[in-house]
């Protein structure tokens, strides 16, 4: 008792002395859906260290669909990082030169909230109004941002958000009655998830190749089978049946006990968050975050059973092709260690759709790339589009290899 006692209070001092700083600011954008209904989504804005008035923003779109920008705020490219059980800045952070705008989306994620469950978006048609809502106010609220470089971001379904809401923006900008106050210049994926049904079909070859099945002749074959039944029932909109579909191929590949974790298969176990589950229940660190008595949860169920029907395996092809042939800087990076949304599936989508650069993309030679002096992984860029293949890590490439995600968003907003 008296242990659990002096970690807690060790706990609240951290929070206080690390969070109570003076270029984190949360708060909650109303949403309106019906009325009566109470929607808001929550963000949480940090601005530059080295306090440069004139740096661009980098708007973060966290995947799942359903869990909370906090885990990619405490863990991955956000400024803070739990070392231990304390609480201390990240070097790493993508806040260093750059305002780092988080927001908890869908409604329902995270802090932000919908009291009735069947006004949870379940496309990316109504995730998209909502963000537009979400951006007319917040440019509203902070008026010293208007103008700024804007750079739309995310990693894993951010596949799906990423194309379709840029898409959207760059409709938008075209108004000068309507556009919002932003220079809308880039967007940066992370291991996406754009086409599960045609990006599924490499998980066969990649467990083969890495030596991931138990009985490897039978699980092959069958697993093969199931990924290309993914891709007929996405074909014919079936979606739900592409998700079961998916779900037994996932079964097969890695046995009803996992052998491996799906975000890095050279990890057993998946990614400890029990510090940010007892960071987000701390009196302390709910006062500075001023999300009074809600309930945060990681990843939520119900924005998951609201999107798998008519968004999983929805084909984000004419946002993506329509955002990379835009005069937009394009990035795109994946950590070659992650099963889900794995390297080769992510190629394999690449030359299904069509793109301006796609023909001198596919005949150029991959160079290396270093940081620090070692050798992170390879690159190719055609125009303003690049592809990053980052060796030694899986789907959180800034978990693994936080120099490696500085470099690649650096070179995005042009600060390398």
């Amino acid at each position: 008792m008296m242990k659990s006692l002096l970690f807690s209070l060790a706990f609240t001092l951290v929070c206080a002395q690390i969070l109570d700083d003076d270029y984190g600011e949360t708060g909650f954008i109303p949403i309106p859906t019906k009325e009566g209904v109470k929607s808001e989504l929550f963000y949480w804005l940090f601005g530059p260290r080295n306090k440069n008035d004139s740096a661009p923003i980098i708007f973060w779109l966290e995947g799942g669909p359903g869990c909370s920008s906090l885990l990619c705020a405490f863990a991955e490219n956000g400024p803070y990082r739990f070392k231990g059980k304390d609480l201390v800045l990240n070097d790493e952070t993508w806040s260093r030169k750059s305002y780092l705008l988080y927001i908890d989306q869908p409604l329902g994620t995270g802090y932000s909230n919908c009291s009735d469950i069947s006004l949870i978006p379940e496309d990316q048609k109504g995730v998209s109004k909502h963000l537009m809502i979400f951006l007319e106010e917040f440019f509203k609220k902070y008026e010293k941002l208007r103008g700024k470089d804007f750079y739309v971001t995310g990693h894993s379904y951010g596949g799906h958000y990423v194309p379709y809401f840029t898409y959207d923006l760059l409709q938008r900008q075209k108004d000068n009655k309507t556009r919002l106050p932003l220079e809308l210049k880039g967007v940066a994926i992370g291991n996406g998830f754009f086409k599960g049904s045609t990006q599924s079909l490499a998980y066969a070859k990649f467990n083969r190749d890495n030596e991931l099945y138990d009985n490897r002749t039978f699980s092959y074959i069958a697993s093969s089978i199931v990924y290309h039944l993914v891709d007929i029932f996405a074909k014919f909109g079936a979606l739900r049946q592409a998700f079961f579909f998916f779900e037994l191929g996932r079964k097969i590949s890695n046995g009803h006990q996992s052998r491996f974790n799906i975000y890095n298969y050279r990890l057993k176990n998946s990614y400890n968050r029990t510090l940010l589950v007892e960071y987000t229940k701390n009196k302390t660190a709910r006062d500075l975050m001023k999300v009074g008595d809600r309930e945060w949860i990681s990843c939520s169920p119900q924005v998951m059973r609201r999107m798998v029907d008519k968004d999983f395996y929805a084909d984000m092809t004419f946002y993506l092709q329509e955002v990379i042939n835009s005069t937009l800087k394009v990035v795109l990076y994946s950590g070659v260690l992650d099963w889900i949304c794995c390297t080769e599936g992510v190629m394999m989508y690449l030359e299904e759709i069509s793109w301006k650069g796609k023909e001198k993309f596919f005949a150029s030679e991959w160079e290396d790339f270093t940081v620090d002096g070692e050798l992170a992984g390879q690159s190719i860029t055609v125009d303003k589009f690049t592809f990053y293949k980052v060796y030694d890590a899986g789907h959180m490439i800034t978990i693994e290899k936080p120099k490696v995600g500085t470099y690649i968003i650096d070179g995005l907003t042009g600060q390398r």
